[in-house]
């Protein structure tokens, strides 16, 4: 496991708790009819925002009562799920907001999207009373909600990551990074989940992971807690 270039000690704690209720994701630079723009910064504070790179431009383009968070971009760039509360339940909904209209569109019950970067599918958490509290797929359109993998605790902040291919999606459970792929999954194969072997020294072993990002290149960089900071490791 690689250590990259920087971690938050205790000295910037206060920054990290602020900023932890900011959930970012980047737009990708290529979307509609393949017209190229300037990609946005979408960006969770209660509701969901757009920003330009440089910080400028803000733009609230969704609203829903409770707070919203985990905002994901569709491949095309034109779309983006994010879950969000109700204020008379106390749950939380997957929905979907077109970027031109803001329009928004509730799929179904869940929490950490994350929209497959090949196809019209989400990634979610969940939970039913047949399989409990797992790792679920659903169509754009609300059909096909199908189960993919246990979780023990939803308390970790994204934890859901695709490939760049779309075929497998990285979780973590029980302070473990996994990898589940998705087709045989789907065909009812109970072995398609496989742990991810990490060399972690004597401070990591003991370390939380916090989040995961699967890169183009093929890389999961991975963030931690260890000895009162945050690291991140490839």
């Amino acid at each position: 496991m690689k250590h990259l270039y920087f971690h938050i000690t205790l000295k910037a704690l206060l920054f990290v708790i602020i900023g932890s209720l900011f959930q970012i994701g980047w737009q990708p630079t290529t979307y509609g009819q393949g017209e190229e723009k300037a990609p946005k910064i979408a960006f969770a504070a209660y509701d969901i925002f757009l920003m330009d790179p440089d910080g400028t431009n803000h733009v609230q383009i969704a609203d829903v009562p409770a707070p919203s968070d985990h905002p994901s971009w569709s491949p095309t760039g034109s779309q983006i799920v994010f879950s969000g509360g109700k204020l008379d339940e106390d749950f939380n909904y997957l929905y979907i907001v077109d970027i031109e209209t803001s329009e928004i569109t509730t799929l179904t019950t869940g929490t950490q999207p994350n929209w497959s970067p090949t196809e019209n599918v989400i990634a979610f958490i969940s939970y039913d009373e047949e399989h409990g509290l797992g790792i679920y797929l659903i169509n754009t359109d609300g059909t096909n909600r199908v189960f993919l993998a246990p979780l023990s605790d939803a308390n970790n902040y994204d934890v859901i990551s695709w490939s760049p291919d779309g075929k497998q999606i990285a979780f973590i459970r029980d302070d473990q990074i996994y990898i589940i792929d998705v087709a045989e999954s789907l065909k009812g194969n109970n072995e398609t989940v496989t742990l991810l072997a990490t060399e972690r020294d004597f401070c990591t072993a003991f370390a939380d992971y916090f989040s995961l990002a699967w890169s183009s290149r093929n890389q999961i960089a991975v963030s931690l807690s260890c000895s009162l900071r945050l690291d991140i490791y490839l």
